[in-house]
């Protein structure tokens, strides 16, 4: 005897689905929807405590608030190890998606640190060498309005400005 022949007909025909299968989709496909609709929209937003803290120590085992609490807890839980799962499938299958995923914020936060220290160009090898030649001595020359200038290596001599008389 089939699955189709012990439970109750939905379908007519040779097109019929396992009723056993349709059933736990089903099942499956509300608990998904119930659980994030519980956790995007609460019945009043932070109305429970978070669950092992002390104010949910405190509550009374039969307050829905404390039940509501280890819910999340527990399906935060549930969601996690799907993630961690999905990585390691990851890991094992396919691991340059794993990298593309896991290193984006690394790359995207690396690049916004270049970005914004201004180091996003490198010098080139004769940009280096051509900082790195003496170069020649500046020559002092004194300004209208500025103080004398001490000349080094020379203690006591100070050049100073002197008005050229148009002639």
């Amino acid at each position: 005897m089939s699955l189709n022949a012990e439970m109750p007909r939905r379908q007519s025909g040779a097109f019929q689905e396992s009723s056993v299968v349709a059933a736990d989709a089903t099942v499956a496909q509300r608990r998904r929807g119930w659980t994030a609709r519980r956790l995007e929209s609460p019945p009043v937003p932070d109305s429970w405590p978070k669950y092992g803290t002390q104010e949910w120590y405190d509550l009374d085992t039969r307050d829905p608030r404390k039940r509501l609490a280890l819910f999340e807890a527990a399906e935060s839980w549930r969601l996690h190890q799907l993630r961690q799962a999905e990585e390691e499938h990851l890991i094992d299958n396919d691991p340059d998606e794993w990298s593309r995923r896991n290193m984006a914020d690394a790359r995207a936060w690396a690049a916004s640190t270049v970005r914004r220290l201004n180091i996003a160009r490198t010098r080139t090898r004769a940009e280096l060498d051509a900082a790195a030649r003496p170069k020649p001595p500046h020559q002092l020359q004194a300004t209208p309005g500025w103080p004398a200038i001490a000349i080094p290596g020379q203690p006591g001599k100070h050049l100073t400005y002197k008005r050229r008389e148009a002639a």
